[in-house]
């Protein structure tokens, strides 16, 4: 039986990870020029693999509703 740590630490082979808060910006400054996203994105320190991961907020954007509808 894995331990819960393991299992968390498992859990972040999905994600995409950086090394540097900055490289994490870059992605998502890329993501959002390449896809239409309405969600806020911000990167995050994982406590389990120490490295930088990227989660999307709550808040909307309401302005790309705007470039959209136009």
């Amino acid at each position: 039986m894995n331990s819960r740590r393991r299992k968390k630490r498992k859990s972040c082979e999905s994600k995409s990870s950086h090394n540097a808060r900055k490289d994490a910006m870059k992605a998502i400054n890329k993501t959002v020029e390449k896809h239409f996203i309405f969600h806020k994105m911000q990167p995050y320190k994982c406590k389990y693999c120490g490295k930088w991961h990227i989660s999307r907020t709550r808040n909307i954007l309401y302005n790309r509703f705007k470039e959209l509808l136009t």
